[in-house]
Protein backbone atom coordinates (compact mmCIF):
# COMPACT_ATOMS: atom_id res chain seq x y z
CA UNK A 1 0.00 0.00 0.00
CA UNK A 2 2.90 2.36 0.77
CA UNK A 3 4.35 1.88 -2.74
CA UNK A 4 0.98 2.61 -4.26
CA UNK A 5 0.74 5.92 -2.34
CA UNK A 6 4.25 6.88 -3.39
CA UNK A 7 3.47 6.10 -7.03
CA UNK A 8 0.24 8.08 -6.87
CA UNK A 9 2.07 11.01 -5.25
CA UNK A 10 4.77 11.01 -7.94
CA UNK A 11 2.12 10.74 -10.64
CA UNK A 12 0.19 13.69 -9.19
CA UNK A 13 3.37 15.79 -9.05
CA UNK A 14 4.12 15.00 -12.68
CA UNK A 15 0.59 15.97 -13.72
CA UNK A 16 0.82 19.20 -11.71
CA UNK A 17 4.06 20.11 -13.50
CA UNK A 18 2.50 19.35 -16.88
CA UNK A 19 -0.48 21.57 -16.05
CA UNK A 20 1.84 24.43 -15.04
CA UNK A 21 3.81 24.21 -18.32
CA UNK A 22 1.23 25.59 -20.71
CA UNK A 23 0.80 29.01 -22.31
CA UNK A 24 -1.24 31.66 -20.57
CA UNK A 25 -0.91 34.32 -23.28
CA UNK A 26 -1.43 33.72 -26.99
CA UNK A 27 0.23 36.00 -29.53
CA UNK A 28 0.10 36.10 -33.31
CA UNK A 29 3.68 36.95 -34.23
CA UNK A 30 5.10 37.92 -37.59
CA UNK A 31 8.27 39.38 -39.12
CA UNK A 32 8.31 42.06 -41.83
CA UNK A 33 11.39 42.63 -43.96
CA UNK A 34 11.81 45.31 -46.63
CA UNK A 35 14.04 43.76 -49.28
CA UNK A 36 15.39 46.42 -51.59
CA UNK A 37 18.77 44.65 -51.66
CA UNK A 38 20.07 41.35 -50.32
CA UNK A 39 21.62 42.83 -47.18
CA UNK A 40 19.49 42.59 -44.02
CA UNK A 41 20.33 44.03 -40.62
CA UNK A 42 17.07 45.81 -39.80
CA UNK A 43 13.51 44.46 -39.82
CA UNK A 44 10.28 44.54 -37.84
CA UNK A 45 8.53 42.02 -35.64
CA UNK A 46 4.89 42.36 -34.63
CA UNK A 47 2.77 40.83 -31.91
CA UNK A 48 -1.02 40.71 -31.85
CA UNK A 49 -2.19 39.74 -28.37
CA UNK A 50 -5.14 37.40 -27.85
CA UNK A 51 -8.55 38.88 -27.01
CA UNK A 52 -8.40 38.12 -23.26
CA UNK A 53 -4.91 39.58 -22.76
CA UNK A 54 -5.79 42.56 -24.97
CA UNK A 55 -8.94 43.22 -22.93
CA UNK A 56 -6.90 43.33 -19.72
CA UNK A 57 -4.24 45.56 -21.28
CA UNK A 58 -6.79 47.93 -22.81
CA UNK A 59 -8.53 48.32 -19.46
CA UNK A 60 -5.21 49.20 -17.88
CA UNK A 61 -3.64 51.29 -20.65
CA UNK A 62 -6.45 53.16 -22.40
CA UNK A 63 -6.90 55.58 -19.53
CA UNK A 64 -9.08 58.01 -21.50
CA UNK A 65 -11.22 55.16 -22.96
CA UNK A 66 -10.99 56.46 -26.54
CA UNK A 67 -10.18 53.07 -28.07
CA UNK A 68 -6.70 54.22 -29.09
CA UNK A 69 -3.30 54.23 -27.48
CA UNK A 70 -2.00 57.76 -27.02
CA UNK A 71 1.73 58.49 -26.64
CA UNK A 72 1.64 58.42 -22.82
CA UNK A 73 -0.28 55.13 -22.87
CA UNK A 74 2.22 53.67 -25.36
CA UNK A 75 5.09 54.63 -23.04
CA UNK A 76 3.50 52.64 -20.22
CA UNK A 77 3.15 49.61 -22.51
CA UNK A 78 6.74 50.04 -23.70
CA UNK A 79 7.96 49.95 -20.09
CA UNK A 80 5.97 46.77 -19.45
CA UNK A 81 7.36 45.12 -22.58
CA UNK A 82 10.95 45.86 -21.56
CA UNK A 83 10.61 42.97 -19.11
CA UNK A 84 10.96 40.71 -22.18
CA UNK A 85 14.35 42.17 -23.09
CA UNK A 86 16.30 39.41 -21.25
CA UNK A 87 14.42 36.93 -23.48
CA UNK A 88 15.18 38.90 -26.69
CA UNK A 89 11.43 39.47 -27.00
CA UNK A 90 11.12 35.77 -27.92
CA UNK A 91 12.84 36.43 -31.28
CA UNK A 92 14.63 33.47 -32.83
CA UNK A 93 17.12 34.59 -35.49
CA UNK A 94 19.62 32.21 -37.09
CA UNK A 95 22.00 32.76 -40.03
CA UNK A 96 23.51 29.65 -41.61
CA UNK A 97 22.86 27.65 -38.44
CA UNK A 98 24.39 30.24 -36.08
CA UNK A 99 22.25 32.18 -33.59
CA UNK A 100 22.29 35.91 -34.34
CA UNK A 101 21.70 38.29 -31.45
CA UNK A 102 19.94 41.57 -32.04
CA UNK A 103 21.87 44.64 -30.97
CA UNK A 104 18.62 46.49 -30.35
CA UNK A 105 14.92 45.65 -30.12
CA UNK A 106 12.56 48.53 -29.43
CA UNK A 107 8.85 49.16 -29.64
CA UNK A 108 8.18 51.43 -32.62
CA UNK A 109 4.38 51.40 -32.47
CA UNK A 110 1.43 50.04 -30.54
CA UNK A 111 -2.24 50.30 -31.39
CA UNK A 112 -5.64 48.82 -30.78
CA UNK A 113 -7.06 46.98 -33.82
CA UNK A 114 -10.47 45.34 -33.51
CA UNK A 115 -10.15 45.33 -29.71
CA UNK A 116 -6.74 43.66 -29.77
CA UNK A 117 -3.36 45.15 -28.88
CA UNK A 118 -0.87 45.10 -31.77
CA UNK A 119 2.76 45.97 -31.04
CA UNK A 120 5.48 46.53 -33.64
CA UNK A 121 9.14 46.20 -32.72
CA UNK A 122 12.11 47.49 -34.66
CA UNK A 123 14.94 44.94 -34.71
CA UNK A 124 18.57 45.78 -35.45
CA UNK A 125 21.06 42.92 -35.79
CA UNK A 126 24.67 43.03 -34.62
CA UNK A 127 25.79 41.87 -38.04
CA UNK A 128 24.44 42.24 -41.57
CA UNK A 129 23.07 39.09 -43.19
CA UNK A 130 23.79 38.81 -46.91
CA UNK A 131 20.88 36.79 -48.30
CA UNK A 132 22.67 36.03 -51.57
CA UNK A 133 25.37 34.23 -49.55
CA UNK A 134 23.55 33.17 -46.36
CA UNK A 135 20.22 31.75 -45.30
CA UNK A 136 18.27 33.64 -42.63
CA UNK A 137 15.94 31.61 -40.41
CA UNK A 138 13.31 33.33 -38.28
CA UNK A 139 10.87 32.19 -35.63
CA UNK A 140 9.40 33.14 -32.26
CA UNK A 141 9.38 31.03 -29.13
CA UNK A 142 9.10 31.17 -25.36
CA UNK A 143 11.21 28.44 -23.78
CA UNK A 144 9.27 28.85 -20.51
CA UNK A 145 5.94 27.98 -22.22
CA UNK A 146 4.16 30.99 -20.73
CA UNK A 147 3.55 32.61 -24.13
CA UNK A 148 2.37 30.79 -27.24
CA UNK A 149 3.66 32.69 -30.26
CA UNK A 150 1.97 31.52 -33.44
CA UNK A 151 2.15 32.89 -36.99
CA UNK A 152 -0.99 34.51 -38.40
CA UNK A 153 -2.82 32.92 -41.33
CA UNK A 154 -0.82 35.16 -43.69
CA UNK A 155 2.41 33.47 -42.55
CA UNK A 156 5.41 34.04 -40.34
CA UNK A 157 7.11 36.44 -42.77
CA UNK A 158 5.79 39.43 -44.70
CA UNK A 159 8.25 40.40 -47.42
CA UNK A 160 8.11 43.83 -49.04
CA UNK A 161 10.36 45.81 -51.34
CA UNK A 162 11.92 45.38 -54.76
CA UNK A 163 13.24 41.85 -54.07
CA UNK A 164 10.14 40.53 -52.31
CA UNK A 165 9.17 38.44 -55.35
CA UNK A 166 12.77 37.34 -56.08
CA UNK A 167 13.81 35.99 -52.69
CA UNK A 168 12.38 32.70 -51.49
CA UNK A 169 10.87 32.22 -48.02
CA UNK A 170 10.29 28.58 -47.09
CA UNK A 171 8.24 27.71 -44.01
CA UNK A 172 9.05 24.54 -42.08
CA UNK A 173 7.82 22.83 -38.95
CA UNK A 174 9.90 23.39 -35.84
CA UNK A 175 11.59 20.53 -34.04
CA UNK A 176 11.80 22.54 -30.80
CA UNK A 177 8.93 22.26 -28.34
CA UNK A 178 8.51 25.98 -27.73
CA UNK A 179 8.46 26.97 -31.40
CA UNK A 180 5.61 26.50 -33.87
CA UNK A 181 7.47 26.93 -37.15
CA UNK A 182 10.46 28.52 -38.86
CA UNK A 183 10.79 30.46 -42.08
CA UNK A 184 14.04 30.24 -44.03
CA UNK A 185 14.89 33.10 -46.38
CA UNK A 186 17.54 33.32 -49.07
CA UNK A 187 18.05 35.18 -52.34
CA UNK A 188 19.85 32.76 -54.66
Amino acid sequence: MYRFRVLISVWLLLIANAVMAHPHVFIEAQYRIDLNNTKVNVFEASWKFDAFTSFSLILELDTNSDGQLQSSEKRVLDEKLKSFEPFNYFLKVVADGQVVQPSNVSMVDAKIEQNQIVVTFGVVLLETISLDEQSLSLSFGDDQFYFALMPPDSGLLNLQGALAETCTPVEREAEEMAIDSWVDLSCD
